[in-house]
């Protein structure tokens, strides 16, 4: 599934909480330099602090950087570079993985981040690594959004044009993804391919995916702490699995009326976890409207679930309005912290749940453009042509 970048980062971050390595606390610093011809004046640093993604930045002097604190444990974090390019009120943005933990971790690029070298610690050493490897498709996909940028209201009108971007935009994701994979399995004794199994997966938790890469890692990293930790949360994943009844769940809807899952038993209900500004969850709508359209008297409807945040009512209004959105709308406005979605371990959106009428789940997380193909296959209805 396409994810919004920026906020893919963060939701990623989010999401490895529990996979902090449990060692020695101290001090770590983060030395930089980059071309002193750098359009950036700052640059960021998101890391883990607590159950919070913290926000941290620096100025840029004649190139150089330097972030400094204190972990209890070793944290991954993510040092992102907003640069001006010729295109204007464009900015590109490089990312890069890097781990606070007690030392001195050295960062130097002659341009952006993208191919920085990261020198100092053992986990950073192996996250050098990591990043070199994927240094084709983050190329790949900074392009796309570069073009993307660049379409013309009249490209944009195109279906063509649109499915395109979009298709070459899954296939350098679906080269990020088996760069993660590779780097597992290539990997087995570095806790830094423990952390990286969400990111492999999208996370989507997806057990096919994730169980046999957390099983080739070697004993003393499935042992560790933190991969206790992902046990138990596989373990959780399998209480979610197809064919396992749904969890119920209650949030009321925009005039306030509590509205449960299980109100639906015996219609096929898709619980689709979206948001206002969710860039992919809206690029999906209108494929679930198409289907919503076809469907609905084939003893289908649609449960939205909106992660919007406490402050984005007005936000989730106006989209459901724009978007046209079909069957019935929910949400508690607690952007991830949303109950379903806790329910659910969303991390990421858009997801989706099938249920089927007697509760079970039938199927998870159905692309938008596949959706109406898929449920002429699971209701045995015709598909649209």
């Amino acid at each position: 599934m396409n994810r919004y970048p920026l906020a893919s980062f963060l939701s990623a971050l989010s999401f490895l909480l529990p996979l902090r390595l449990l060692a020695q606390s101290g001090d770590y610093t983060i030395q930089g330099q980059l071309s002193p011809k750098t359009s950036a004046t700052k640059i960021y640093l998101d890391y883990l602090k607590g159950e919070d993604v913290e926000h941290d930045s620096t100025d840029i002097r004649n190139g150089r950087f330097r972030f400094r604190g204190k972990v209890a444990m070793p944290t991954l974090g993510v040092l992102l570079l907003k640069q001006k390019t010729q295109s204007p009120n464009f900015l590109s943005i490089s990312k890069l993985w890097v781990y606070l933990e007690p030392g001195v971790v050295q960062v130097t690029s002659v341009a952006s981040l993208d191919h920085a070298t990261l020198r100092g610690t053992p986990l950073n050493r192996d996250l050098q690594r990591l990043n070199i490897a994927l240094r084709p498709s983050e190329a790949q996909l900074k392009a796309l959004r570069h073009e993307d940028y660049l379409a013309s209201p009249e490209q944009r009108k195109g279906q063509a044009f649109l499915t395109n971007l979009k298709q070459r935009r899954q296939q350098a994701e679906a080269a990020q993804q088996a760069v993660y994979r590779q780097f597992i399995q290539h990997n087995p004794r570095s806790q830094v391919s423990l952390a990286m199994i969400d990111i492999a997966d999208q996370q989507e938790m997806n057990l096919p995916v994730v169980e046999p890469l957390f099983r080739s890692l070697a004993p003393a990293v499935r042992q560790s702490p933190a991969g206790r930790a992902y046990a138990a949360r596989l373990a959780k994943a399998r209480r979610l699995a197809v064919d396992v009844l749904a969890p119920d769940f209650s949030q009321p809807d925009p005039s306030g009326k509590l509205i449960r899952l299980s109100d639906f038993r015996g219609k096929y209900v898709l619980v689709d976890f979206w948001a206002s500004w969710c860039r992919p969850c809206r690029e999906g709508n209108p494929y679930l409207v198409a289907a919503y359209q076809q469907y609905h008297n084939h003893n289908f409807t649609v449960l939205g679930v909106s992660l919007d945040r406490p402050s984005g009512r007005e936000a989730w209004l106006k989209a459901l309005s724009t978007d046209k959105l079909p069957g019935t709308q929910v949400s508690d406005l607690k952007d991830f912290q949303n109950a379903a979605a806790q329910l659910y371990s969303i991390h990421s959106i858009p997801q989706n749940v099938l249920v089927g009428p007697d509760g079970r789940i039938v199927a998870k997380n159905i692309r938008a453009e596949v959706l109406s193909q898929r449920l002429a296959t699971v209701l045995r209805a015709p598909a649209q042509p």
